[in-house]
This record gives C-alpha cells, structure tokens and sequence, in this order.
C-alpha cells in the first residue's frame, strides 16, 4: 500500500536570511514609510491603533519572493504562486502594547483565508529595545536588514519594544487554498 502522506524532514517553522538589506537600504525604505500617508484600509484589514501601515512598490516584494521561492522549495514545500501584499510598518514607539495573545496572518477579521500561505518580515531597524519577533516559543533578535520567513498558519506577536521606533516590512505570498 502507497503512503497518503509525504514526510518533509527539511520543514523549519523559521528560515532566516542576514543581511537582506544594507543598512542604506534599510534607511531608505524608513525614509519611505515616514514620509507616505498611512495606507486607507477598510475595518479589520491590518487596521491598528500602535502605527501605519503603506504599500510599497513591486521591486522589493519582488525581491523577497525571489527568496522565499527558494526558502519554499527547501522547507515548506506549499504551493505558492506570488505576493498578495507588501506594506512598510512603522511601530509607533509610544503607542506599541505587545499583544496577550498570538495571531496568524491567515484570519481576515472572522474569516480563515487559506490561500495565505507564507509571511515575510524584513527588519529596518534595531536602534530600539526589545521588539523581537515571537513565532511559537522562538524569539527573533530584531537585526537591520534581516528577512524572517516563516508560514503564516504560525502563531507570532511581537514583543514589547521601547526607546524608538520599529520599522518593518511584512510581505504575504499566497498560493492555491489549503484543503
């Protein structure tokens, strides 16, 4: 008898790549996000009181894909087909109170969106203190120009941060719904 299942013995819940971006880079897209207005969104789509979020243009979500392409091919193993989104974050430093509880980037409001397949964050800054980015019971040093890549089923928040600040870009491939 044939295996339903196929074991995945290289599946991470985390892929890290260092050095994404120079820290020229990184200043740039800061500059970026200060500077555009706060994306118009509707209610319960990435609408928060603890900073702004903006769309950025194609040439960085392209970019990333082309990392998380081959993260993919390595770890996940999902089928996946592009970037659904990738938006600048400015965390507003005096505003930020970590959450209670973890989310995924699968829920849009009460509805499960299976064709979210992977989430990308991409550190801009670490001139602050604390911030790290928890998936599961792992915590993520924030590191200027450090693309974290992990599949957007798992659970994350981010942790309490002070001093200045945080400044990411998050990025969310899809691909054919889960069944």
């Amino acid at each position: 008898m044939t295996a339903l299942f196929k074991e995945n013995k290289l599946f991470k819940w985390v892929v890290e790549r260092k050095g994404f971006l120079s820290l020229e880079q990184c200043d740039e897209f800061i500059n970026q996000i200060k500077s555009q207005q706060t994306l118009e969104v509707k209610e319960n789509d990435y609408n928060d009181d603890n900073g702004k979020w903006v769309k950025l243009d194609e040439s960085i979500s392209d970019n990333i894909y082309n990392v998380v392409k081959l993260a993919n091919d390595l770890s996940f193993k999902f089928h996946i087909s592009g970037v659904q989104g990738c938006y600048g974050k400015q965390y507003y430093v005096d505003k930020f109170e970590e959450a209670d509880s973890f989310h995924s980037d699968m829920s849009e409001g009460d509805i499960t969106n299976t064709a979210t397949k992977i989430t990308t964050i991409l550190f801009l800054n670490d001139d602050y203190q604390g911030g790290e980015l928890q998936i599961w019971d792992t915590k993520i040093k924030p590191e200027a120009g450090k693309l974290v890549i992990f599949p957007s089923f798992s659970a994350h928040k981010i942790k309490q941060f002070k001093n200045k600040d945080r400044f990411v870009i998050a990025t969310f491939v899809g691909g054919n719904h889960f069944v």
